[in-house]
């Protein structure tokens, strides 16, 4: 826990989770699961959920909708608390930071705007020959993921 709350302060202030939190995270959370149920079952339990937090996050990064920092950091919460933890933790994440993109666009008067655009984009999807039209994005509005996954993480240990 404290690993993912340190990387969700560096988040919130840097807009970077560092690499020397998240390597070595997985590692700890690697030795932890082997320490508590030995080597084949905690190694296992442990790379699945990395391989989880990685499987889960990496289309989101390659569109370039979050950042590799975010990436790891779920893999460190895969590291520690297994495949399945890792699968709830994404949702959990997604939907907080759904929840609070949704508040930021209404608070900043940008809800009728974003619909439209959300709305041509999807019609340029579905309709075969339009050329697409991405939404366009505020790129002076950044969100902290990190602190979303921070925050699913508490919720999904405190629910489990």
């Amino acid at each position: 826990m404290g690993l993912v709350l340190l990387g969700a302060v560096f988040d919130a202030f840097t807009q970077k989770i560092p690499n020397w939190l998240s390597f070595p995270g997985m590692l700890i959370g690697i030795i932890a699961n082997i320490l508590f149920s030995g080597f084949f079952v905690g190694a296992s339990h442990a790379l699945l959920g990395i391989g989880t937090g990685f499987l889960l996050f990496l289309p989101i990064y390659i569109f370039k909708h979050m950042g590799a920092g975010d990436v790891k950091l779920l893999m460190v919460v895969g590291a520690f608390l297994g495949a399945s933890i890792c699968f709830h933790t994404a949702l959990a994440a997604i939907l907080i930071g759904g929840l609070y993109a949704l508040f930021d666009v209404i608070s900043v008067g940008r809800l009728k705007y974003f619909t439209y655009a959300m709305y041509r984009f999807f019609r340029s999807v579905a309709i075969p020959g339009l050329v697409r039209e991405p939404p366009k994005l505020d790129e002076q509005r950044k969100f902290s993921f990190g602190v979303s996954i921070a925050a699913a993480t508490i919720l999904v240990i405190y629910l489990d």
